[in-house]
């Protein structure tokens, strides 16, 4: 029993931890394109697409140089159709609006649409 001796090529070219970040990113993407993506037959396109970013699916050295070079090209293309920038926005723009709900200028404009509504009707 070796624990040492890689298992795949994959494995002996990312190592045990690097196998299981490119793991851990294609099952993240994959249940992305299944959350966000509603029409089944382009979802289903991305799945094929997103199954290029699977380390367990190269199986010899070829495609595992393959895999790399073509890996972050497939990723952002990925990002591209699924809308991953949209859903940063709706995270950005919740503490904005907290930000702004502070009680400094929620008072402030309170208090002068009192002072103009107290001068229009005299």
């Amino acid at each position: 029993m070796i624990p040492e001796e890689p298992v795949s090529p994959a494995h002996a070219r990312l190592g045990s931890e690097g196998l299981a970040r490119l793991r851990a990113r294609f099952a993240e993407t994959s249940a992305t394109i299944s959350r966000r993506v509603q029409n089944e037959e382009r979802r289903q396109q991305l799945h094929e697409v997103a199954e290029r970013l699977n380390p367990d699916s190269w199986v010899t050295a070829d495609e595992v140089q393959r895999g790399l070079d073509e890996y972050e090209s497939v990723l952002s293309a990925l990002r591209e159709a699924v809308g991953r920038r949209r859903r940063r926005r709706r995270s950005r723009s919740a503490p904005a609006t907290s930000a702004g709900k502070q009680t400094g200028p929620a008072v402030s404009s309170e208090e002068g649409e009192d002072d103009s509504e107290g001068s229009e009707p005299d």
